[in-house]
C-alpha cells in the first residue's frame, strides 16, 4: 500500500486501498488539489517523483497556508500589543510632561516666546504637577529672578492642592467605612451590633484625624452599653475623652464613666475621679447636672421630691431624657 501519512483520515486510507486493489499496484497516494489521491506509481519513499520528499503538492499548499495564517496572526498580535502598551503608557503619563518636553525643545531651538507661552499654559492647566514647579523656575530665570530657597508660590500651591486631594480621598473612604458600620448599628440583631462596634473602632483606629473617628468612638461606646459589655464600653468612653478632649460629647463621656464605675462596678473612688473632672470643667452642662442629681444623698432627693429610683441608664447621660 502507499506510504501512509499521519494526516490521512481512515476513510482516505481506505479509498487508497480500494484504488490500489482496482489497479493491481501501489499508488503514490498524495493528496491532490481536488482532494483525490495521486495514482502515479511511487518511485522514492513511497511517493512519485512529483511528491517525493515527504511533503507533496496538497500538503505544501496546506502548510504554506498555515504558515501564512500564523505569520499574520503573530504580526497582528504584535501590533495590538504595542498599541495597548503605548496607550497604557500614554494614559499613565503626566499630561503636563508633554507640554514640558515641547517647551524645552522650543527653548533649545531658540524659540523663546513660544516656549514661554507653553510653560505658562502648563502652570495654569496643571498647577498640581511637578512640571509646573519646573516651569516656574525656568520662567523666573529668564526674567532674571534669582530662585530663593524654600517653597515657591507654585510649589506651595501644588502641595496644597495635593493635600486637598488626599484629604478628599481620605474623607470619601472614612465616610464609606463609617456608614457601613452604621448599617450594622441600626440592626436589632446582637451579632450585627457587635460587628458594628468593631467596625466603629476600626474607623477610629484607621482615621484618627477625621471627625468621624470621634463619632465612631461615641457610637461604639453606646453600642457596648446596649450590649452590656462594660469593659469595652469603658475603653471606648476613655478613648473619646483622651483622644478628642475638645469634642462636645466629652461631658457625656465623663458622666458615663462615672456612672459605670459607681453603679455597675461599685468603684466609688474611680467614679468620683470622673465626676470631679466633669463638675470642675463642665459644671454648666446637662451632664454635670445629671451627675449632681445622681450624687445627691437619698434624704436630699426626698426633700426635693425626687423619686428614689435607680439612676437612668448611661444612654441618657448628657441630656437626660432627651437622647
Amino acid at each position: 500500500m502507499a506510504r501512509l501519512d499521519p494526516s490521512w483520515s481512515d476513510a482516505y486510507a481506505a479509498r487508497i486501498a480500494r484504488i490500489e486493489s482496482e489497479l493491481g499496484r501501489f499508488i503514490c497516494g498524495a493528496v491532490l488539489p481536488d482532494g483525490s489521491p495521486c495514482q502515479a506509481e511511487p518511485e522514492k519513499e513511497g511517493r512519485c517523483a512529483a511528491h517525493s520528499g515527504g511533503i507533496f503538492a496538497g500538503e505544501t499548499e496546506a502548510v504554506e497556508g498555515r504558515r501564512t495564517r500564523v505569520w499574520l496572526a503573530t504580526a497582528v498580535g504584535v501590533v495590538v500589543a504595542v498599541t495597548l502598551v503605548g496607550t497604557f503608557i500614554a494614559a499613565r503619563r503626566d499630561p503636563a510632561e508633554k507640554l514640558w518636553s515641547e517647551a524645552t525643545v522650543l527653548l533649545a531651538s531658540g524659540k523663546s516666546q513660544e516656549a514661554e507661552a507653553l510653560l505658562k499654559m502648563l502652570q495654569e492647566e496643571y498647577p498640581s504637577s511637578e512640571f509646573a514647579v519646573r516651569a516656574e523656575r525656568v520662567l523666573d530665570i529668564r526674567k532674571g529672578v534669582v530662585p530663593i530657597t524654600g517653597e515657591s508660590p507654585t510649589e506651595r500651591k501644588r502641595l496644597e492642592m495635593q493635600r486637598r486631594e488626599t484629604v478628599s480621598r481620605s474623607r470619601s473612604a472614612v465616610e464609606r467605612a463609617y456608614y457601613r458600620a452604621r448599617n450594622y448599628y441600626l440592626s436589632r440583631n446582637r451579632s450585627d451590633k457587635i460587628k458594628a462596634a468593631a467596625l466603629m473602632l476600626a474607623v477610629a483606629d484607621s482615621y484618627p484625624g477625621d471627625p468621624r473617628a470621634a463619632d465612631a468612638l461615641f457610637d461604639a461606646a453606646q453600642l457596648y452599653n446596649v450590649l452590656g459589655l462594660v469593659d469595652d464600653e469603658i475603653r471606648a468612653w476613655q478613648r473619646l475623652v483622651s483622644e478628642y478632649p475638645g469634642d462636645g460629647r466629652v461631658p457625656e463621656a465623663l458622666y458615663a464613666l462615672g456612672y459605670v464605675f459607681l453603679i455597675e462596678r461599685g468603684e466609688k473612688e474611680k467614679a468620683d475621679e470622673y465626676f470631679g473632672i466633669l463638675l470642675d470643667r463642665y459644671g454648666q452642662t446637662s451632664a454635670a447636672e445629671a451627675a449632681r442629681n445622681l450624687l445627691q444623698p437619698p434624704e436630699s432627693r426626698s426633700e426635693k421630691g425626687l423619686e428614689e429610683e435607680e439612676p437612668a441608664a448611661p444612654t441618657i447621660r448628657s441630656n437626660p431624657g432627651g437622647m
